[in-house]
C-alpha cells in the first residue's frame, strides 16, 4: 500500500516548518542581543501562546 502526499499537505509542512525555523532564529536572536533573561520572557511568551492553541483545540471539541 503506497501513500502519496497531496499538494496542500506538503504546503502545510513547509508553512510549519518554516514558522519553527522563524522562530528559532528570534530566539537566537534575541539572547544573542539581550541575553538570556530575553529566553525567560521567551519561553513565558511560548507558554502563554501553546496554552491559547489548547484552549482553541478544547473549545472546539
Amino acid at each position: 500500500m503506497t501513500h502519496t502526499a497531496d499538494k496542500s499537505g506538503n504546503r502545510q509542512t513547509i508553512r510549519i516548518l518554516s514558522v519553527l525555523l522563524v522562530l528559532v532564529l528570534i530566539a537566537v536572536l534575541a539572547v544573542a542581543v539581550f541575553g538570556l533573561p530575553a529566553l525567560g520572557l521567551l519561553g513565558l511568551a511560548m507558554t502563554a501562546a501553546f496554552f491559547a492553541v489548547m484552549l482553541v483545540f478544547t473549545a472546539g471539541n
